[in-house]
């Protein structure tokens, strides 16, 4: 669908770009947003009736995946134990900042329900990012926490179109081999489309504090500033090839690093620290999926019921 739109959504620009082609450009456009529509239809009506496997890899299959493609020995049970560990100790910290933002609460979560309430509206979204990207580099500057390549420059722009369906907020390096050092911050606008409340939901994961947490995660210190970086390396294959294992490891220590250096308020640190519940949550959530015949609706209420993420 997100695909189909995009095609579609071109038309105009080329057109306005390429008058003398218009024709074709009607002709091709449409063509392929008939392929889209096929294979969609051919999707639901042969592919769906005849799948009738299981989407969990399997225990073997699972743990040859973290040994082979990530260099990790321990077993998926010794990771699972690892992550509820994480996840206990996170859950524990959250409850204490909690308290120094409502002494009165209970726990984390009424107060997390509240933080996130806290939001911009729907069209200040891309502006509150960027206002975010560009404090958190001014803060590592004036702290001289990291030092910033030469040609440094990044851009928070609107995710585009046909990846909205499954991004909202995302890092892009620019390509290896580029003299352009340019990176882009990808954020998904809420569709003003969609009813009240599903705009309210995601702007409800788009709060204040999960702004703060994510441009840090994605831009500054985190994920622009570590690529930006590695594209520097003289050897090929690096420039080329990344392992996320420790990118994204990279980017989850620049959020703790932040915490330690003071940069966020309570009600900062407590969304950051519900990031890390996600990161445990995930460790849990991979191992029952694949090993021990956990469903996806347990999956999801798991993220909802526990982590208390929006649904």
């Amino acid at each position: 669908t997100s695909a189909k739109a995009f095609f579609s959504g071109q038309k105009a620009f080329l057109t306005t770009a390429l008058p003398s082609e218009a024709a074709r450009i009607q002709k091709t456009t449409a063509d392929v947003v008939a392929a889209y529509d096929g294979y969609a239809t051919f999707l639901k009506k042969t592919v769906i009736p005849a799948a009738k496997g299981d989407f969990a890899a399997g225990k073997p299959h699972f743990s040859a995946l973290l040994r082979e493609g990530y260099f990790v020995s321990e077993s998926p049970e010794e990771l699972e134990a690892m992550g509820q560990k994480v996840f206990a100790d996170t859950v524990a910290e959250m409850d204490r900042v909690a308290k120094t933002i409502d002494p009165k609460a209970k726990g984390f979560p009424e107060v997390v329900a509240k933080v996130k309430g806290n939001h911009p509206k729907r069209d200040d979204l891309l502006a509150e990012y960027r206002r975010e990207v560009a404090r958190a580099r001014a803060f590592l500057v004036k702290h001289d926490v990291v030092p910033f390549p030469e040609g440094d420059d990044l851009a928070v722009v609107d995710t585009p179109e046909f990846m909205r369906s499954t991004v909202t907020a995302a890092y892009d390096q620019p390509p290896p081999f580029d003299p352009v050092t340019r990176g882009f911050f990808f954020v998904t606008p809420v569709d003003p489309k969609l009813s009240a409340k599903k705009q309210e939901e995601m702007l409800r994961e788009n709060d204040h504090g999960d702004i703060v947490d994510t441009a840090v995660h994605e831009a500054y210190p985190g994920h622009h500033l570590q690529l930006s970086f590695a594209a520097k390396n003289p050897s090929k294959i690096r420039k080329a090839y990344d392992a996320a294992i420790f990118s994204e490891g990279w980017a989850l220590y620049s959020e703790e690093l932040m915490a330690e250096l003071g940069y966020y308020t309570p009600e900062e640190r407590l969304m950051q620290l519900e990031w890390t519940l996600v990161r445990a949550a995930r460790i849990v959530l991979d191992v029952g999926l694949h090993t021990k015949g956990m469903s996806f609706d347990e999956a999801v209420r798991f993220l909802t019921d526990k982590v208390h993420l929006e649904h």
